[in-house]
């Protein structure tokens, strides 16, 4: 076997190795967080109507728009750049909200043995989405 081929082989071996570990690079443990309650500093609670009010406000300053509008559920669409979108459904109520990941395009979304994963930066967007509905509740008029 000559060098040229030797090294052929090993350079398909590594190529083996690496795309299972750039693959896995690219996933995390898919994260639907705990219902939010919202805990009121004033005497006055919110409305179920407030707070999906702050859910849509909260999902708009971060291009998270709705798609489907129903009593108590709404679900909210994001597209990045035309690549990647996700969707989730977030049920709420007066005393609060829960979000749900329903779907995604090119987010790498898989479930194998139980365990969902998606890519990392679904986790990041829906923690700025459940940031910026808390601070549109706490903006909200009571």
């Amino acid at each position: 076997m000559s060098i040229r081929q030797v090294l052929a082989v090993v350079a398909t071996i590594i190529g083996l190795i690496a795309v299972p570990l750039e693959a896995s690079a690219r996933q995390a443990p898919l994260v639907d967080p705990e219902r939010v309650l919202m805990i009121n500093a004033t005497p006055n609670p919110m409305t179920a109507a407030q707070v999906r009010g702050a859910i849509v406000a909260g999902g708009r300053e971060h291009g998270w728009y709705v798609t489907e509008d129903k009593p108590g559920q709404v679900t909210l669409r994001y597209d990045r750049g035309g690549k990647h979108t996700a969707v989730i459904t977030v049920d709420y109520d007066d005393k609060g909200y829960q979000i749900r990941y329903a779907s995604s395009v090119n987010l790498n979304y898989e479930e194998v043995n139980g365990v969902r994963e998606i890519h990392p930066n679904y986790n990041r967007w829906i923690q700025i989405l459940i940031r910026s509905i808390n601070a549109n509740a706490n903006a909200a008029p009571r």
